[in-house]
Parts: C-alpha cells; structure tokens; sequence
C-alpha cells in the first residue's frame, strides 16, 4: 500500500511540475493572450510540443503503473488532494491555446454591459479594447443561452474586466469540473464499485481534461456535466429529472441534442403499459419545451439567431482539423480527380459526410427500439464516437465529450481507450487531426487483420486462431 502511494506522490509531483511549466510558459510576452499561434517564434511552439509529449508521456505511464493495484480510500484523498492542486496551478495560467473564454467575455459583455442580443448581432463592439484580434470576432452567439447566463456573473462582479472575468471563469470551471468528478466517482459507486477509485482517479488526473477546461477555459465541461447527471438521475430511476438535465446540456452547447432519443428510447422502455408512456411523454413534452421557451424567449428574434451555428457546422471545412471519415471521403474525391479528373469540391465533401453520418444516426436510433437489452452508457459512448469520426471540424476539447462516458463504461478496455484517445487528441495540436486521420487509416486495416487472425492463449502468447 505504502509503495503505491509513493508511486501517486510520484506522478502527482511530476504533473505539478508540469502544470507550473506551462504556468510560467502563459505569461511569456509571445505567448500572452493567444499569441502562441500569432506569434512567428517557432522555439516556442516546439516548447509547447515537447510539453504535450511528456505530459502525455506521463499519463500513459501512470496508466499502466497503476492500472492493476487496488486503490484505497486513503490514497484516493491524496489524489483529490493533487487535483485541487493542478486545478490552483492551471487558474492562475493564462489560456494557452485557445481564444473561446475571450470569444465568450465580449459575446457576455455586449448583452449585459451594452444591452445587444448576442443572439442576433455580432460582438465586434468592443474590439477595439481587445489585446488582440484573434480575441473578438465578428460572429453571433454560437453556445446556449444558458451558457450565456451562467457567464454573466464573473463579469457583473468584476465590472466587465477582462483578466478579472477571465479568473473567476476559471474558477467557476474548476468547481464544474471537480462536481463531475464526484459525479463520476457517484456513478461507479452504483454501477461498478470496485472500479470507482481507480475509474475516478483516471478522470480527475486526465491532463487533456484539466488543461482544456481550466487551463484554456472551454464550457464542453458544463455541456457533459448536465449529460453525465442525467446518466446518473436515470440510474437512481429519477425519471422526470433526466430529459430536463439533457436539455440543460443542449442549451449550454447544441451538440448533445444527438443523445435526445437515447435517453427518451430508454426511459420509454422503463414503463410498460401503453398508457404510461404515453403519460410520461406528455409531462416531459411540458418539462422539455418550458425550459427550451423559458431560456431562448429573452433572446428569440427568429430562427436567424442560429445563423452562425449553422454556419460553423455545414458552411465550411477546418482542412487541418478533419477526422477520419472525411478524410477517407476526401482521398476517395482526390483518386477519382487524378483517375477521371472530377475536380475535388469541399461542399461535396461536407455533404457526403453529413448524410452518412445523418443515415447512421437514423439506422442506429430504429435499431435502438428493435433491441431489448441496451447499455445507456455505451451507447452514448458509440453514439459520440460516430459524431467524431465523422466530424469535418474536430478539437483536441472535444475529448471532454466522450472522456466521461469512457470512464462510465468501467472496463479495463475503455480505460485504456480513455487513455490512449488523451495522447491522439493532444496530439491534434502538434501534427493536426487531419494527418492523425490518414495515420489511423493506414494502421487500421493492420489492427482489424490482427485481431481476426490472431488470438492470445492463456499464457498471453500470440498464437495463430
């Protein structure tokens, strides 16, 4: 016990040694307010590279280090303990790598400072006060309006002061983001008990979780926190509780409307008389679009106040930042230009995209009502896997999506999943996720091979099936 504890103190110290690097990285003049990717200094962007590989490194070594030990109750404390710790260290580090908590400042102060609707015009009002270009841009609202709301205190009680604001954000991020880790730990208490130290301790310690959320400041920890809470009022058979807590998710960030019908399917399920679920679907009818008209009418001028939503999801492609079925779709276009010169068009890329993954979305929600035993867990997980391969625009954050649902799944397999996707999608900043994408389709036909053809035996060997 006392020789796993100091392997924890190990890696906890070697991680806050790691965050108070990219700490003191923050505050380099070049890297100041979003400048690592303005500024011209390539030193500092390998620096920044060789940080996500050891950090990584780190990760995936502590992975395996303690991925066969018991736990206890004693050294889960300690992880807590370090978590609060990495969270102190990453509040007072100024964003690093992305610009959305700047973005959110202005969206915030041009509706409670300046009394616009985020909804309907663009916050470029006050850009002229910006410490940078890329800072404040010239779009509408693009999250939820309850994300809108929750945002408006930090900037009410610190008079609309940028690095002010930008602090408490953070904070606020940091106490979201340990109440999920309560929630997780909450869960596999119910679901998995002797996975709920070790399940939870992955979680908390995740460095792309931590960085992306307190660090950089993203609101996908809000948006999974409402999801993972509806995971767990379903499990304690609260009912009328888990669409509200989807919704709630919806209108932080659109993107978890995909996981509606799941929820819906399997609660449906849970009565069985016709006239239950009939009863159960008018009072969630009521419940759902009381809180979608009680949180979009302040801000309703029309269905135009989702122009640039719609525009950021369909009107264009991040070329760097595809994942693996548009860069598959992509390759194909590219073989037919060079063998029948049909000359590529990204809008054909986009649409191909979008109506397989719509067709695959629509075969797996009929086939949900056709099946009787369902894991709601694994299939937010399938479901949330299919949304990212098929994405034509992909983040390193959008692993927040899916890290928890992983960690729910509390199989050895997903965690090592969990584990290996952190390494993938911190490697999104370094070599793109679109070179990642054409990687993984050249190693997976070799996996798949493997796997078909090969077994282990009981002694672990590889022996030909």
């Amino acid at each position: 016990m006392k020789h796993l504890t100091r392997r924890i103190i190990f890696f906890g110290t070697l991680f806050i040694i790691l965050y108070l690097f990219i700490l003191f990285f923050s505050y380099v003049s070049d890297v100041t307010m979003f400048g690592l990717f303005q500024s011209e200094n390539k030193i500092l962007l390998y620096i920044f590279d060789l940080w996500l590989i050891l950090i990584s490194l780190t990760y995936i070594f502590l992975f395996f280090w303690i991925k066969d030990k018991k736990i206890t109750n004693h050294q889960f404390k300690v992880v807590i303990l370090f978590t609060v710790v990495f969270s102190l260290i990453l509040i007072f580090a100024q964003p690093t790598s992305s610009i959305d908590i700047f973005h959110n400042f202005y969206k915030v102060k041009s509706f409670s400072f300046y009394g616009l609707n985020p909804f309907a015009v663009s916050t470029t009002i006050d850009c002229q006060n910006s410490p940078s270009t890329y800072t404040c841009v010239n779009e509408q609202m693009t999250y939820g309006p309850l994300w809108l709301l929750i945002s408006i205190l930090p900037g009410f009680i610190t008079s609309y002061t940028l690095v002010a604001s930008i602090f408490l954000f953070k904070i606020f991020l940091a106490i979201v983001n340990f109440a999920l880790i309560f929630l997780v730990y909450k869960i596999l208490e119910k679901i998995a008990d002797s996975y709920k130290y070790f399940g939870t301790f992955l979680f908390a310690w995740n460095p792309l979780i931590l960085f992306e959320t307190i660090n950089n400041g993203h609101n996908d920890i809000v948006m999974i926190f409402f999801l993972v809470l509806a995971v767990y009022f379903f499990i304690v058979e609260k009912k009328m509780l888990v669409l509200p807590m989807v919704v709630l998710s919806i209108l932080i960030k659109y993107i978890t409307f995909i996981f509606f019908p799941i929820f819906y399917i399997l609660l449906l399920r849970k009565y069985p008389s016709i006239k239950e679920k009939i009863y159960f679907t008018i009072k969630n009818v009521i419940l759902v679009f009381g809180l979608l008209i009680l949180f979009f009418l302040p801000f309703w001028n029309g269905f135009s106040i989702f122009k640039d939503i719609i525009y950021f999801s369909q009107g264009f492609i991040w070329k760097f930042n595809i994942s693996l079925v548009p860069v598959l779709i992509f390759s194909i276009i590219l073989l037919f230009n060079t063998l029948i010169n049909i000359k590529f068009d990204s809008d054909m890329l986009l649409l191909f995209s979008k109506q397989l993954s719509i067709l695959i979305y629509l075969f797996t929600i009929t086939k949900l009502f056709l099946k009787k035993n369902i894991s709601l867990i694994k299939t937010l997980v399938v479901f949330a896997v299919v949304f990212l391969i098929f994405s034509v625009k992909i983040h390193p954050w959008y692993f927040i999506w899916i890290g928890p649902l992983l960690i729910l799944e509390s199989k050895k397999n997903s965690y090592m999943i969990f584990v290996i996707l952190t390494a993938i999608f911190f490697a999104g900043y370094t070599l793109t996720f679109t070179y990642i994408s054409m990687f993984l389709l050249l190693i997976l036909p070799g996996i798949i091979i493997l796997r078909k053809y090969w077994v282990k035996d009981n002694n672990g060997k590889l022996n030909h099936a």
